[in-house]
């Protein structure tokens, strides 16, 4: 027995595919107005559509950006403030941070990309 409603269960996967793209794009714009508080947002922002699929992947980091989505009223607003990320701003500017650190751009600065870098040489 299916626990999900027939009226989902049965959706044409035009529709399907129409709403996931509208909630990719949704989360897409949410993740790129969080990036823009941060202050590694200069090398963040040509990740952001692989940021934004890990965040969305990540149960944590997608229940933070929901609480936060609802809290600002972004749909509506299309605005995001420091204030508006309460208590889940620790989870959310951690998970940028790790991005940053572990970002191609940055391993590359001190010797570690690609994978083992000027260790290899040495």
């Amino acid at each position: 027995m299916s626990l999900i409603p027939p009226i989902l269960d049965r959706q044409p996967s035009e529709h399907a595919d129409a709403a996931g793209g509208a909630a990719s794009q949704d989360a897409e714009r949410l993740v790129a107005a969080l990036i823009g508080l941060s202050p590694y947002r200069a090398v963040l922002l040509p990740l952001l559509t692989d940021i934004t699929r890990i965040a969305r992947a990540n149960r944590q980091i997608g229940m933070a950006l929901a609480a936060v989505e609802q809290r600002a009223d972004f749909a509506h607003t299309g605005r995001l403030r420091r204030a508006d990320l309460g208590p889940d701003r620790t989870a959310l500017f951690g998970f940028l941070e790790y991005i940053r650190f572990a970002s191609p751009d940055f391993l590359r600065s001190v010797g570690e990309w690609p994978v083992g870098g000027l260790r290899d040489r040495g």
